[in-house]
């Protein structure tokens, strides 16, 4: 007797840094490594790997309160380098 059992895809991987997460949940492409607090200091580096020609979405959300002059890595402010 024979199961088959049919192949996943690889799950979506969120990382983390500074306020924001950062996810490849729409698919094409899947992210390496994610670093920086989003400061010019510190800028946001995603790094990524298409495995497609067509347009790709990164989902980006924020992981910490929203606060439009706090400061940037402690809060989420709407402003990334």
């Amino acid at each position: 007797m024979f199961l088959t059992v049919p192949a996943a895809a690889d799950p979506a991987k969120v990382w983390l840094t500074g306020a924001y997460s950062f996810s490849d949940e729409l698919g094409g492409f899947r992210i390496t490594s994610a670093s920086g607090i989003g400061t010019k200091e510190d800028p946001l580096i995603i790094k990524e790997e298409l495995n497609t020609a067509t347009p790709v979405t990164l989902t980006i959300r924020a992981t910490k309160p929203i606060e439009p002059f706090g400061k940037a890595g402690e809060v989420a402010n709407g402003v990334m380098y």
